[in-house]
């Protein structure tokens, strides 16, 4: 049984709950909480990046269509990005799931 638990790693923090006569599982749901607000936040700048991908790759084909015909072709991408309607002007989002204003973006 010792062998199984030399390599057991406990952090300070578990302690400090223990200490503080807390349920060392609260430990355990902050750490879940701080992830998945992590994982909130990082979500939103790969949306973030997606979209301004899109307009970019939309405007340098409206600009460059010849340039950007032969990156796609070395790229494999079959055409440019399809815009919807709203698309086509400057579009931000507010992060809330649900689109505002006269620049909402819809992309899916």
């Amino acid at each position: 049984m010792q062998v199984e638990m030399q390599d057991v790693h406990v952090p300070i923090e578990l302690f400090s709950k223990i200490d503080a006569g807390q349920n060392p599982q609260l430990y355990t749901r902050e750490c879940m909480e701080q992830a998945l607000a992590k994982n909130e936040a990082v979500r939103g700048k790969l949306d973030s990046l997606r979209r301004f991908r899109m307009l970019l790759m939309s405007e340098l084909s409206r600009q460059f269509p010849n340039e950007m015909a032969k990156y796609r072709a070395v790229r494999g991408d079959p055409e440019a990005p399809t815009l919807g309607p709203a698309m086509s002007s400057n579009s931000q989002s507010n992060g809330s799931g649900t689109e505002t204003g006269p620049e909402s973006v819809s992309l899916r």
